[in-house]
């Protein structure tokens, strides 16, 4: 499900890149921090850390339903938006623009996403002490396929963005206000995504309707975002 999820991001993000096309070399090194350095390093160890935080305060009912949502958009975007950082510092005459922030943080977020549906596979395959694995596997996957429809790529692809912006290069004037707005729409968008069972109650129709609003409001964003960037780009 996740090859299939970044063979399509891969294809249409590597289709939109027509003006100054990212060096294969630097794409693969933002590929590798998302599945490496971010998850393990950072994202492991800081959802854990977080959530064992959660469960002592707040007790475990209520880590249990808003661990994940208040976790993870928060520790997860911050570790993969270094990433941009850590490229921009490595090639500062690539790393350009907003589009530049767009296109490597898509791969940043995909390399994540790979990694992280490697190890929800495991967990599903190892499930009931590793009774029935493939059945656990083959739900482990279809879960990640549906799920990765709003995913790591695009809230990564906004991140990433937004601290381009934030930062500023020779290319690409200083904007603050769109800079927070494409580093808080991504933390939204994912904090929503993976509390929609908590913030529903329990109601499957609820849940229809907040994923579907989330979905809307995740490619708005992204469309807005290249409408943002592209004359700076096309200049």
């Amino acid at each position: 499900g996740g090859i299939i999820s970044a063979a399509v991001w891969t294809w249409w993000f590597r289709h939109i890149d027509r003006y100054e096309r990212q060096p294969v070399g630097l794409v693969v090194t933002g590929f590798i921090w998302g599945a490496t350095a971010a998850t393990f390093t950072i994202a492991v160890p800081a959802n854990g850390a977080v959530g064992s935080l959660y469960s002592k305060i707040f007790g475990q009912v209520w880590a249990q339903d808003w661990h994940a949502g208040l976790s993870a958009p928060f520790v997860e975007e911050t570790a993969k938006g270094i990433g941009i950082v850590v490229l921009l510092a490595l090639a500062p005459r690539l790393v350009r623009t907003a589009t530049d922030g767009l296109l490597l943080g898509a791969f940043i977020g995909l390399g994540f996403q790979t990694s992280e549906d490697f190890l929800y596979s495991i967990a599903g395959a190892t499930q009931g002490f590793g009774a029935h694995q493939t059945d656990g596997l083959l739900g482990s996957i279809a879960t990640r396929t549906y799920s990765d429809i709003v995913s790591h790529p695009l809230f990564t692809a906004l991140f990433c963005a937004g601290v381009i912006y934030l930062i500023g290069t020779p290319a690409q004037p200083r904007r603050i206000g769109r800079g927070l707005a494409l580093i808080v729409a991504p933390i939204l968008i994912h904090g929503v995504w993976d509390s929609m069972l908590a913030i529903a109650g329990g109601s499957s129709s609820l849940v229809f309707v907040i994923m579907i609003g989330d979905i809307v409001f995740a490619f708005t964003a992204l469309w807005i975002a290249f409408v943002w960037a592209h004359p700076r780009e096309s200049h």
